[in-house]
């Protein structure tokens, strides 16, 4: 399993999906329910908002037992001109992001894009971009949106353009000191500042969020020992209750775990991070 076939996408609070051979969902409702449905194979692309709009095409087999692309959508998310976009240029073909707020979001193909008007009337770096793309015959890969019209382009040809500073400095410093190439995948958290996760192409996997969305993505990829799981440090933890174990930065699996368990202490702190150990924790 290399990094190509990762993607993780952050939600509302508390909310992410992390797709790969063994998918990772803390998700409930419509979305967590037709995720985790047995027809569906492998996501394409998956976006999703704190509001319940969602845009996801995925692999799945049909009555005969093929494979397929397909695609859905929220209710919510399908007005007049969404339809029109996505019957122009393919459903199967489009891809979407999500903003901080509702009204903040982005469609896309690898030639075509329509954004919301308070992105077209905001982020005018992001247009800019997006022109820049175009204008230069590039196609594009990926989208992410994040706080303070942050944002990260990625092309098919390994080129990428970003505007992330401000709110995602860590992640900044990873995109300025990458090359062409380098970068594989990059999700934004939208609603929370520095935190994202991102994949490079010598199978180093960067994941900065809360405390037990980070060590759930850990456990999961612990199971491929070719990825190089980069978390923060664990004196960055909120909730501490007790003297933070020291562990190192990179290749912590099972010793970071049992650091959170050690942490947290007794009580609700330890049913907290058992339950991170079972995959089925609520991130705080």
């Amino acid at each position: 399993m290399s990094v190509y076939q990762l993607c993780f996408i952050f939600g509302g609070i508390g909310v992410y999906v992390l797709d790969h051979p063994k998918r990772l969902t803390r998700i409930c409702g419509d979305l967590g329910a037709f995720l985790e449905a047995p027809e569906l194979e492998s996501i394409v692309s998956l976006a999703m908002n704190a509001s319940s709009d969602w845009f996801c095409v995925y692999t799945g087999t049909d009555k005969r037992g093929n494979t397929v692309t397909r695609s859905r959508t929220s209710k919510g998310f399908g007005s007049r001109d969404i339809r029109q976009f996505l019957k122009k240029n393919g459903r199967r073909n489009c891809k979407a992001a999500f903003g901080s707020s509702p009204d903040e979001w982005l469609l896309y193909s690898s030639d075509d894009w329509m954004t919301s008007v308070a992105v077209s009337q905001t982020n005018e770096q992001l247009n800019e971009a997006l022109h820049t793309v175009d204008d230069t015959g590039q196609t594009i890969k990926s989208v992410s949106l994040g706080i303070n019209q942050s944002y990260v382009v990625l092309c098919t040809d390994g080129d990428y353009y970003y505007k992330v500073k401000m709110g995602y400095p860590e992640l900044w410093d990873i995109l300025d000191k990458s090359e062409r190439g380098d970068v594989v995948y990059v999700a934004l958290n939208p609603y929370r500042r520095n935190e994202f996760f991102v994949a490079l192409a010598n199978n180093q996997v960067h994941i900065r969020a809360s405390a037990l969305c980070e060590a759930h993505v850990v456990e999961v990829l612990s199971d491929y020992p070719q990825l190089d799981v980069i978390t923060t440090e664990l004196s960055n933890f909120s909730n501490n209750v007790a003297p933070t174990p020291q562990i190192p930065q990179t290749h912590r699996r099972k010793e970071y775990l049992q650091g959170i368990a050690k942490a947290a202490g007794g009580g609700v702190g330890t049913a907290v991070a058992t339950t991170a150990m079972t995959m089925m924790c609520e991130v705080m």
